[in-house]
């Protein structure tokens, strides 16, 4: 049990070191929260030091939305923390009333996740997703709630959200995420991981169908391992031949994280080596190490950032690494916040 606990200190130390190297605001706070959450489940007194940074990253950061969006984060990790969430809330509803494009969305959804799971309801958070401009604003709030609604296991409401989005490429995306989170409930994705596949095939930009393919074979992979990694290969030969460097390199980027969460880590390197230097080869070995981290390859996972050339980027990746080692201390999976419903490279 001391080994083991002194083991778990030793991974608390090594990520806290991590956090602290971080430059980016934004992958700071976000990093240090983490940190806070996992010493607190443990009972390590450098929990209130971690919030602490994780607070004061937040008044560097000179974006309102992406302010907006850390306060909320750091107003669900409060509960964990036996605090309130409210002070945090009020900050964000400020900078809200300010003008910040996703503000009210972001408060909706995080008002949301704070109630208890037996009363959630999103149709607030949803009014304001369907307020926002049409294009990527309302689709990644969309996302956000879809996501929020798997997890929570009504997969109704997720495909009724899904629904919503009225982009074929983003919608392909989230039905295979809607079947992989069925199948690991132990439900039936059969309609769904149908439906991301049919609208996969019909889509007319070449990278999106390689993409959207990419999405489906990952979700396939749950039920049927040899018919998913044949999907992905024929992708792969297909994404050879493009003629367009842009547009391989985009299809190469998928195929690397499809490998990647298929298990494949050595071939998703091969795969992302192969992509000019560009935020999509970046994007790939930010998806490679995500993986590596999930799978307790922190190591691994910090090499693997390393070899990513844009700064912004490369603290960004390194903070979601600390994230999944943070949480790998504590044996704890779920994260506070929405997921990340972006696979762009940004």
């Amino acid at each position: 049990m001391a080994t083991r606990q002194h083991g778990v200190q030793a991974l608390l130390n090594r990520i806290f070191a991590l956090a602290e190297s971080l430059q980016d605001p934004q992958a700071r706070c976000s990093a240090f929260l983490d940190v806070a959450l996992a010493q607190k489940r443990l009972g390590g007194r450098e929990a209130e030091q971690a919030l602490d940074q994780a607070v004061e990253c937040v008044g560097r950061v000179t974006e309102i939305d992406e302010k907006i969006r850390l306060l909320c984060d750091i107003a669900l990790a409060q509960p964990l923390l036996q605090k309130s969430a409210v002070p945090f809330l009020d900050r964000a509803r400020a900078l809200a009333a300010s003008g910040a494009r996703t503000g009210w969305f972001r408060l909706a959804l995080t008002e949301a996740l704070l109630m208890d799971i037996s009363q959630r309801s999103f149709a607030l958070a949803l009014q304001e997703a369907q307020k926002l401009p049409t294009g990527m604003q309302r689709i990644r709030a969309l996302a956000d709630v879809g996501f929020s609604q798997m997890e929570m296991g009504d997969f109704a409401a997720a495909r009724s959200t899904i629904d919503a989005i009225s982009e074929p490429y983003e919608t392909a995306h989230m039905l295979a995420e809607l079947a992989l989170t069925e199948h690991r409930a132990g439900r039936d994705g059969g309609t769904s991981l149908a439906a991301a596949r049919r609208i996969a095939e019909n889509l007319q930009a070449p990278d999106r169908t390689l993409e959207a393919r990419c999405f489906v074979a990952v979700s396939l992979a749950s039920v049927d391992p040899h018919a998913a990694l044949r999907m992905l290969m024929a992708v792969q030969d297909e994404a050879d031949v493009l003629s367009d460097p842009a547009l391989a390199a985009h299809a190469n980027c998928q195929i690397a994280a499809a490998k990647a969460q298929m298990g494949y880590i050595e071939e998703a390197k091969l795969r992302a080596e192969r992509i000019p230097e560009s935020s999509y080869k970046d994007s790939a070995w930010r998806s490679i190490a995500s993986e590596e981290a999930k799978g307790g390859h922190a190591e691994d996972a910090i090499n693997t950032v390393s070899r990513m050339r844009q700064p912004h980027l490369r603290e960004r990746a390194l903070s979601r690494v600390i994230g999944w080692m943070a949480r790998a201390s504590t044996g704890a999976v779920e994260k506070v916040g929405p997921r990340d419903a972006s696979r762009d490279p940004a």
